[in-house]
């Protein structure tokens, strides 16, 4: 894609709402008010003279109000798309569980417990807060080392449904 173009539509990206929507209206009614209304208000003269500019300004207004409309509407959609593919990306993740990081997630499931206290030195416990199966929710230790974690809310959803799991 050529620069310049390029530069447009970062440009219009750039514009606020705020000014572009004003622009939009005015442009807008310069353009397309009936011909009685625009003699009556003056801008007759104005709005032929000067047609191509007042065209050029409505569009490149318009082209800014879609791009922050697109990029308003990707904001509200990206998180829960975003968690909605991590879930279903980490579910084989739980399929494929080794027996040790099942001994570790059965207390949570079976017993029903809210928190486990484990050592941060255990390649078990990191292996399963790296994977992001469980959290630190706490960063006071007891001797140093034994931290209490938490099993992310997904995974407590998903293995409840599905405790078969972590047999």
């Amino acid at each position: 894609m050529p620069e310049w173009l390029t530069n447009i539509f970062s440009l219009t990206r750039e514009i606020s709402s705020k000014v572009a929507t004003p622009i939009f209206v005015t442009t807008g009614l310069i353009l397309f008010l009936p011909d009685d209304i625009a003699s009556t208000l003056g801008i007759d003269e104005l709005r032929h003279t000067f047609r191509t500019w007042i065209g050029f300004f409505f569009l490149f207004s318009a082209a800014a109000l879609a791009v922050n409309f697109v990029w308003m509407i990707a904001g509200i959609l990206k998180p829960p798309i975003r968690d909605f593919i991590f879930i279903q990306l980490n579910k084989s993740t739980l399929r494929t569980l080794l027996e040790n990081e099942k001994a570790v997630l059965r207390p949570f499931i079976h017993d029903g417990e809210a928190s486990i206290h484990g050592n941060v030195n255990d390649g078990t416990i990191n292996l399963l807060e790296h994977k992001r199966l469980i959290a630190r929710s706490s960063s006071i230790s007891i001797r140093y080392t034994i931290f209490p974690f938490i099993l992310q809310p997904w995974v407590r959803e998903y293995l409840t449904k599905h405790p078969e799991l972590l047999d």
